[in-house]
């Protein structure tokens, strides 16, 4: 913002104005000439009245001298004219940044047990389960968010049924990680397990059917995850419900899986 005649003056000399006309009053200014516009003025005239207005503008500021180089030196900045100047304190071995801040946090990290490394990286666990009990059975498979749910929850209904059962109960499902950092407590593998097993004791005596149950994972994590399922299991088969409806060729090795296991 300008506030007085000689910042408005070093503006315009500054941007390379020479000649202006005010259209309102300006704080500060002298008063502007009064024209009227009802006519188109004679050239002859507004030659001569400009160049009467040049004569009794204000005088413009002495050029800036010339360094060494032959170049003009900037001896006021136009910004700095603006606004306020604040002088920057001087670096002095109090007050200079620590470099060793900077990287602090990468060295911690850096710096952690192989043991705690491990457990943030490998003893995280993704699981996403379906359950369906009926009867003396319980299917669980591996749920797939990219099939449909009703298509899934068919399949499941099909097998059970295919096993002399009409009473489903509805649909349980069961989703790992709670919480997408693995630092948070309540999150860690072990978690995962007592989840399971509270899940799976409701189920006691029951025969437990697995397709495609944590097939990512290797035999010997999985065997140690699915402990309190595989304790109760009577097939466990590889693909999921979604894979199942992929492929007919899934379906029929399932199919000769469970009468080959339940049947007389």
């Amino acid at each position: 913002m300008i506030h007085t005649e000689e910042q408005r003056q070093f503006y315009l000399a500054s941007a390379g104005v020479r000649m202006w006309y005010a259209k309102k009053p300006l704080p500060g200014a002298a008063p502007s000439p009064e024209f009227s516009f009802s006519r188109v003025p004679d050239p002859e005239i507004t030659v001569a009245a400009d160049s009467e207005r040049l004569n009794e503008s204000v005088p413009f500021p002495d050029p800036a001298p010339k360094t060494s180089k032959g170049t003009p030196a900037r001896s006021v900045d136009l910004q700095a004219l603006m606004t306020p100047t604040v002088e920057e304190p001087e670096s002095t071995p109090e007050n200079e940044p620590d470099q060793l801040q900077e990287t602090s946090e990468p060295a911690k990290t850096a710096a952690l047990p192989a043991e705690e490394q491990g457990a943030l990286v490998g003893g995280s666990v993704t699981a996403n389960l379906g359950f369906w009990s009926a009867g003396p059975y319980l299917l669980v498979s591996q749920w797939s968010t990219e099939a449909s749910d009703k298509l899934q929850d068919t399949l499941a209904t099909n097998i059970l049924q295919a096993l002399g059962q009409t009473e489903i109960n509805d649909r349980q499902n069961l989703q790992w990680p709670v919480f997408r950092s693995p630092r948070i407590p309540g999150n860690s593998a072990k978690d995962f397990q007592s989840v399971l097993n509270r899940l799976v004791s409701s189920h006691t005596g029951k025969s437990i059917i697995l397709l495609g149950v944590l097939g990512d994972e290797s035999e010997e994590r999985r065997s140690d995850l699915l402990r309190a399922l595989l304790s109760e299991t009577a097939l466990d088969f590889e693909h999921s419900l979604a894979a199942l409806s992929a492929n007919p060729a899934h379906k029929r090795g399932l199919w000769n899986a469970l009468k080959a296991r339940f049947s007389g």
